[in-house]
């Protein structure tokens, strides 16, 4: 009886453990991007998804941006921590934005999708724009890397781009915080089966 009760309290204790340690954890990258003279860096975080990103799996973010020609001077810091705002995912012809895609280490952007992303500074205008296949997000022209304020105008730093390219990287995959509970519960497994014998 007593057997049966500690092989029932250590199973349930290792999937409570196990359950818990798959549950997604927030991942920051860091963003360091040269284009032309202008440079943007800074972070942005992500709830932890991996794969497609939308605007509401990130949440929070702050870029710098340096360039010549930026609205209001040569530097602007832009984000918030209310992510969804200032961030703007596009796809072209009615198609899902999907340009946007996290791994454990990096968040890519596809240059050759028909997608946008823009990361903007509000009632400054100032942005950091990459666009792919889809047009009007930063400038009506295909396979973009942006920054400035109005690329139309030809005031953005401005680079042609193509292929997958790695826009935030983290240096260290974070240890999932539940991975100590989870070593704990399997130690426990592993006293209580040997208690019971």
């Amino acid at each position: 009886m007593i057997m049966k009760f500690w092989a029932r309290l250590s199973g349930l204790a290792l999937a409570t453990c196990l359950s818990l340690a798959t549950s997604a954890q927030a991942i920051t990258y860091t963003l360091d991007v040269d284009v032309g003279a202008g440079n943007a860096s800074g972070f942005i975080e992500t709830d932890g998804t991996l794969g497609v990103l939308t605007a509401g799996n990130i949440t929070a973010w702050e870029i710098t941006l340096n360039a010549p020609n930026l609205w209001f001077g040569p530097t602007d810091v832009i984000g918030t921590t209310t992510a969804s705002q200032g961030i703007s995912l596009l796809g072209a012809s009615g198609q899902a934005a999907s340009g946007l895609t996290a791994t454990a280490t990096d968040i890519l952007f596809d240059f050759g999708g028909n997608t946008a992303a823009l990361f903007n500074g509000g009632d400054r205008g100032n942005y950091l724009c990459l666009q792919g296949q889809a047009t009007g997000a930063c400038k009506n022209q295909f396979n973009l890397l942006a920054i400035g304020f109005d690329a139309i105008s030809g005031n953005a730093e401005e680079a042609t781009m193509t292929g997958s390219f790695a826009l935030a990287s983290v240096t260290t995959v974070p240890l999932p915080a539940s991975l100590p509970l989870l070593l704990a519960g399997v130690g426990l497994f592993g006293v209580f089966r040997r208690r019971a014998r």
